[in-house]
Order: structure tokens, then sequence, then C-alpha cells
């Protein structure tokens, strides 16, 4: 009789509240190890969540040991002293890495010396994934990151009003969209643009300077602090998603969260870096700039619903929590196995 693994799940202490329950801001635990933790529970595996401000005293008192597999999500948390007893204890450990940890200094150096002692590592992309094997000695498992929210019919494509674009990331990517401001410039000449920025940017920020300093009588700027309900109210009143090339990250093994989370909202993202997301071409979503994107995809709107409709059939099968979750725990039960000596 096959005995229900145990998994506990080490995070970050949460910040945020999503319908009703206790979150992170940060989609690197959001979109992974939150997002996770309850389809792996339907699955029948016995999911625990240990904060950071809980682990000492877990430590202490003994029941930080209670689990079978132990999954360490990438956070700014020095986790030394928990993973050092967890290794003493013979306990098994994934480490969960976002980004290129191992160019990384600070929390992101201390992230690559647990991921190269790790007994496996989980990432978030493809490209991660080699740049991850290439450092570590351990079995590396690409585990997407989950959408999140509704699944929204294929939306409006600019058919009347201004042409309604909206950006969302952390403010180290807006520069990619301060470099491409001429473009909308340029769009706004053939046709109104409202754009709409939702980040987390601070006030002095001279990229956000730059663009609220763009707009003019054909171009209208707004910028809103992320939240979840900001996110989700703004980007389904837009008829595109930009999503431009941004140099510095695209070697950085970044996921597909973004691409993914436009089309989940049943929106088009214009993506101009080509060489991260060539392997979303299908979904009719790359261009060689955001003027000729938004330009193409005015103009056909029936092949911009089908892709968009397209892309939610792909994500469905393959990046919503219920479906990571099958991939999260076979990846686990490989880790409990080798652990084990091969046994159960």
């Amino acid at each position: 009789m096959l005995v229900a693994m145990k998994l506990t799940i080490l995070t970050a202490n949460t910040d945020l509240v999503l319908a009703g329950r206790r979150s992170w801001t940060r989609a690197s635990i959001r979109l992974r190890a939150g997002a996770l933790a309850a389809p792996l529970a339907s699955l029948g595996v016995c999911v625990k969540i240990i904060v950071a401000n809980a682990v000492d005293a877990r430590r202490r008192d003994g029941s930080l040991f209670d689990g079978d597999v132990f999954w360490l999500s990438q956070s700014v948390e020095d986790w030394h002293t928990a993973f050092s007893a967890l290794r003493a204890a013979g306990k098994p450990v994934v480490v969960d890495v976002c980004d290129d940890v191992f160019s990384m200094v600070g929390a992101g150096a201390r992230m690559a010396e647990l991921a190269r002692q790790a007994d496996a590592v989980t990432v978030s992309s493809q490209p991660l994934m080699a740049l991850a094997a290439a450092q570590v000695d351990g079995p590396v498992h690409f585990l997407a990151d989950a959408v999140e929210g509704e699944r929204y019919l294929p939306g409006t494509c600019g058919v009347d009003g201004p042409v309604r674009l909206i950006w969302f990331g952390w403010q180290q990517k807006i520069g990619a969209l301060t470099a491409a401001l001429d473009e909308l410039r340029a769009l706004a000449k053939e046709r109104p643009v409202a754009l709409t920025c939702v980040t987390n940017p601070p006030a002095s920020d001279p990229a956000l300077a730059r663009i609220l300093a763009a707009a003019d009588t054909r171009l209208s700027v707004t910028v809103l602090p992320w939240t979840a309900a900001t996110y989700a109210a703004h980007i389904h009143a837009a008829d595109f998603v930009l999503m431009p090339d941004a140099p510095v990250l695209r070697t950085s093994g970044k996921s597909d969260n973004r691409v993914h989370q436009a089309f989940w909202a049943g929106r088009l993202p214009i993506v101009t870096d080509r060489a991260s997301y060539r392997h979303h071409a299908r979904f009719a979503c790359l261009h060689d700039s955001l003027f000729d994107g938004v330009t193409w995809a005015l103009g056909q709107r029936p092949t911009v619903l089908e892709a968009i409709a397209a892309a939610q059939n792909h994500i469905a099968a393959h990046a919503t929590p219920a479906a990571l979750a099958h991939r999260a725990r076979e990846i686990f039960e490989t880790v409990r196995r080798r652990a084990n000596g091969g046994m159960p």
C-alpha cells in the first residue's frame, strides 16, 4: 500500500490577501508553490507550508522535520540554517529557481549556493533549465509557472475609440517600455492610444518619468500601482498587452508567465522578444516591433481571436495549477524514491 507523500513547502512570509486567503506579492512564489499547494493536496499529497518567520521555532521543536520532501521557494530570506538542518537529518530538499541566480550577488547568490547542494532543482523555464544544469550536479526539473485567475473569452481588438494598451510587470522591466516610446508615438499618429502601466516603481523612478512625459493629446498615459485587483480590472479593459523586448533580461531564463497571463485574460500579447518566446510563434503574438504588432492585430480581428483561443487551450493543458500539480507530484515522488534508495 502506497503511503501518501508528505511535502513541506518552505517559503517567504505572506504579504497579500487574494480571494480571502493569505498569499504572496512575488510571482516567483504566488505562481509556483502558492498556486500548487491546493491542487497537490487534491491529488493526495499531504502539503504543509511553513513561512520564514516560523521556521526557527519549528526547527527547535522538531516539527520542521516532519516531511518526506522539502520544497524551498526562491526568496530573499537566508535559508542556510534550515537547509543545513534538513540535510543533516537526511531529508531531501528541492530548491526552486525562477531567475538566473547563478549570475547574481546577495540573495540570488545564496539561492545559487543552496541549489548546488540540493537533491534536485525545479526551474520555471526551459532556458533556465539549461542554465541550471550547467551549474548544479543534481537533477534539474522544468516546472512552469501557473496561470492565475479565471479564463476569459478572447476579447476586443480595438474595435472603436482609442487603442487601449496595457503594460504590466516589475519596475526592473519598465526600461523596455521606455525604449519603445517612439513606436507608441508613431502609433498614436495613426490612431489615439490609451496606455496603462501597472507596476511598482518608486515615485522618483526615471523610467516612469520618461513614460509620463511622453503623454500628449493623442497618447494618454496612466500609471497604477500593482495589486491583483488593479491588474485584473485593467487587463480586461485593454485591447492588447505590450511586451517589448528587454535585452538585459533576454538571457536570464525568464518564464512564460506574463505571456500566458495575457492570453488567459483573453488578450493578445504583442511580443517583440522573438528569441525567448519563439515557441509562441504559432499564436500570432511575435512581431518585429510594437508598432508593427499592434497595426497588424488591428486589421486581423478574426485571426487574433482564433490565436487567443488556441493559446488558451494550450495553457489549459500545460500551465493551469491543476495541470501542473500532476507534473509537480511526479517530480517530488521521484525525489522521494531516490532518497529512499528506490523505494516508494
